[in-house]
């Protein structure tokens, strides 16, 4: 999986430190013994005992990683979604994972896209028997963060055109240029920073997105500027 691989190439180039994990409602966190802090997204968790322990393996590995890449740099921007995936109103947008902020983005720009949430049932959703079909058609694909540690990353990426543009969006999401060599049609990484260490009383009480606008800088990756520095 894409997510071992990735764990396994920055463990070569730095071993990763001792780390602290505490769990809340909607976020995950851990604290390494480097003074790091990182995020992801509380799973639901697969009934077969070995598939979630498998789970668990992976959000422990983006924990892991968000920590030691998701830091400010000179790479990072704060270019906003509608801006960056040059979208036309002809194209065929997919949603992998709901995020409500990010289809009302899409919605005010006079974008429309199909929505697949494996959990959720918002009236947005489309039929996930739809999905597969969809995917092949995709001109643009945004795909949440945890796509990485529920196994649908790798099988979106075996239905998309080969020129298709994805874009990882969400705060689970890897700031990490090594995703540009890994994933061919990733143009962009929409993630987050986190502020300061205050975030970690309130992602134990449950904090969601919405209470933690102060504490994480929303930042983007962009493969240009990956390729071009």
């Amino acid at each position: 999986m894409i997510i071992e691989d990735l764990f396994n190439r920055l463990q070569a180039e730095k071993p990763f430190p001792d780390f602290v994990t505490r769990c809340g409602d909607v976020f995950s966190t851990i604290e390494d013994n480097d003074g790091n802090i990182g995020i992801a997204a509380v799973p639901d968790m697969p009934e077969d005992y070995d598939e979630a322990a498998l789970y668990l393996k992976h959000i422990e590995m983006q924990l892991r990683i968000n920590a030691r890449v998701n830091k400010p740099n000179d790479t990072l921007c704060t270019k906003n979604l509608i801006e960056v995936i040059h979208a036309g109103q002809h194209e065929n947008i997919v949603m992998a994972g709901f995020i409500r902020r990010v289809f009302d983005q899409l919605q005010q720009s006079g974008l429309s896209c199909r929505v697949f949430d494996l959990k959720k049932d918002d009236p947005e959703l489309s039929p996930l028997s739809q999905m597969s079909g969809s995917l092949q058609h995709a001109d643009v694909l945004l795909a949440t963060g945890t796509c990485f540690t529920n196994g649908s990353l790798e099988n979106m990426l075996s239905l998309l055109k080969s020129n298709a543009r994805m874009y990882i969006i969400g705060p689970s999401a890897p700031l990490s240029p090594l995703l540009f060599e890994m994933i061919p049609n990733l143009q962009a990484i929409f993630g987050s920073i986190i502020q300061s260490k205050a975030i970690i009383p309130k992602l134990k009480n449950g904090a969601g997105v919405s209470q933690l606008r102060e504490d994480l800088k929303k930042v983007v990756l962009l493969r240009e500027n990956y390729i071009s520095g």
